[in-house]
């Protein structure tokens, strides 16, 4: 009898799913859609939100001009690839398809603020992010981040930028490295002492308006040099004597 009462639980579990599968809306808001395909989380979920996303620009995506809600979905693939692994994203970034790199560089780039912020447009991850799969998106992503960041479309090359900083965010810097040395004790000289080897005016301060001040000229001539003495002329020697 128990076995029985657990087989119908089963049963009615499992035809529970399959109505909630069933149950997405074909039509109208693509963004419940987009949550509703999230919620089942079936094998191919990722590829589901990128046909639905495609929805939205009926096939054709212009990648400078990317709709809010083909971004909207994108995150939603982001979001569910904390749950179901990025490798769909991985794949789908090595794409040549432009509608496909768009899609999975917006949504490589929720995928990281899911798992190291807990980021989310819907409140699924209660704003904790997983330590774990952080240190997994930093070994993994990497080369799917650089090879949209070389992209030529600004889009896609922004994203995979945005990318590449976040799983290895630039350490800041210490922010004693500009507060303002302790002057406490310290003497001020002024300039006008002579101490330090400036002189300024006669009050102390220095014309910033122009250089220094022209000096005035002389007003009387300098003296004049000493005469050279004259050498001494030795005396004659005396005549000699007559005899």
């Amino acid at each position: 009898m128990r076995s029985g009462c657990l087989l119908l639980a089963v049963m009615m579990t499992s035809a529970g799913s399959a109505r909630a599968a069933a149950d997405c809306p074909a039509g109208g808001d693509v963004r419940s859609q987009a949550e509703c395909i999230d919620d089942q989380m079936s094998p191919d979920v990722i590829d589901k939100l990128y046909r639905l996303a495609l929805s939205t620009v009926e096939g054709k995506l212009d990648p400078d001009h990317v709709p809010s809600d083909f971004i909207y979905i994108a995150e939603e693939a982001g979001e569910t690839a904390r749950r179901k692994g990025p490798k769909p994203l991985v794949e789908m970034a090595s794409s040549t398809d432009v509608s496909k790199l768009v899609f999975t560089a917006h949504a490589i780039t929720a995928f990281v603020d899911a798992v190291r912020d807990g980021y989310s447009h819907r409140a699924k991850f209660d704003g904790k992010g997983d330590a774990k799969l952080f240190a997994s998106a930093k070994r993994v992503l990497p080369a799917s981040c650089k090879r949209l960041a070389a992209h030529d479309n600004r889009f896609i090359r922004d994203e995979g930028e945005r990318c590449l900083r976040e799983i290895n965010p630039v350490r800041p810097v210490p922010s004693s490295w500009f507060e303002k040395p302790d002057l406490t004790g310290v003497e001020a000289v002024p300039l006008s002492s002579g101490r330090g080897g400036l002189h300024g005016s006669p009050e102390g301060a220095i014309d910033a308006g122009g250089g220094p001040a022209s000096r005035a000229p002389r007003t009387s001539q300098p003296a004049s040099k000493p005469a050279a003495k004259k050498r001494a002329t030795p005396p004659s020697p005396p005549p000699p004597a007559s005899n």
